[in-house]
């Protein structure tokens, strides 16, 4: 059994690895998607954002998900950008902070 926990526990560490690897590539997509949002054309940031909530969560990146959860909301709410602006910001900087050097 502990061989098995083991070898979930190196499985788990690779994914997660492999996930804040791919954050500076997530990171540009949002900020495209936020360019393409100053147009009024907020649908592929929505997906992006709500991709983001879900897959951060599950590896434990909470200030993240946490954040891309607030933003989600906001534009279900039909609120202008300028009013999630700032909690934008914080999250490109999040995924600074996560992601590896």
């Amino acid at each position: 059994m502990d061989n098995l926990s083991e070898r979930a526990r190196e499985l788990l560490e690779k994914q997660r690895h492999r996930y804040l690897t791919s954050l500076p590539e997530k990171k540009a997509s949002l900020q495209e998607a936020w360019h393409e949002a100053a147009g009024g054309h907020v649908s592929e940031l929505l997906e992006r954002i709500h991709k983001l909530a879900g897959s951060s969560g599950l590896h434990g990146l909470d200030v993240i998900q946490g954040l891309a959860v607030e933003i989600e909301e906001a534009i279900k709410g039909q609120a202008s950008r300028e009013e999630y602006a700032d909690r934008f910001d914080a999250l490109l900087a999040a995924i600074d902070l996560e992601s590896p050097d």
